[in-house]
């Protein structure tokens, strides 16, 4: 399931729904891609995971940092590893 903006991985969507808001999975992963077309300020290298980035995410209904890798192929989307607290 890519959709342009990126790939959201199961694990993404279950740390979203654990540590964000308790949605159903589909709204969930929605959410997540909605909020990654408002992403607030430059990506950050994330620590201890060369090559990945954390973004935050402060506009819209909810606010979240997202784990992102790279992605895997040519003409492929990046990966949304993780989801955590702190858009704000």
């Amino acid at each position: 399931m890519i959709d342009g903006v990126a790939f959201v991985t199961p694990h993404a969507v279950a740390r979203f729904r654990e540590r964000i808001a308790p949605l159903d999975y589909e709204v969930a992963r929605a959410a997540i891609l909605d909020g990654l077309t408002r992403i607030a300020g430059a990506p950050q290298p994330a620590r201890h995971h060369p090559g990945e980035v954390l973004v935050r995410v402060r506009r819209g209904p909810h606010a979240f940092r997202a784990r992102l890798a790279p992605p895997m192929g040519p003409g492929m989307a990046p990966v949304v590893v993780t989801v955590f607290r702190g858009g704000r």
